[in-house]
């Protein structure tokens, strides 16, 4: 087992915390890190809005349920992502079945 010394660890975890990659997290007495993406909201924001748009063309149709090429051509104006990543990320997640 290597033994790390402050002056190894502490140079490279406060240039992290300085780009805001590791967030120092004080819980009582209990200290712990998060590890944060700087500039992934947007990401996130546009994969829920998404998301939840084929979620909603789904249910407005008839049985709920559409062929994968009639869903690939629809167009998604909340979201920056194109519908082919919409579909696999339903599928990966159980939300949505082929």
């Amino acid at each position: 087992m290597d033994v790390w010394c402050c002056e190894c660890v502490s140079a490279p975890c406060s240039a992290l915390v300085r780009h805001g990659i590791l967030l120092p997290r004080d819980v009582g007495k209990n200290k712990s890190w998060w590890f944060g993406i700087p500039g992934v909201s947007p990401f996130i924001k546009s994969l829920i809005k998404g998301r939840s748009a084929v979620q909603q063309m789904l249910k407005r149709s008839k049985f709920n349920e559409l062929l994968e090429s009639e869903l690939e051509v629809r167009k998604l104006s909340v979201s920056k992502l194109n519908m082919h990543y919409h579909i696999h990320d339903l599928i990966g997640s159980d939300l949505l079945e082929r």
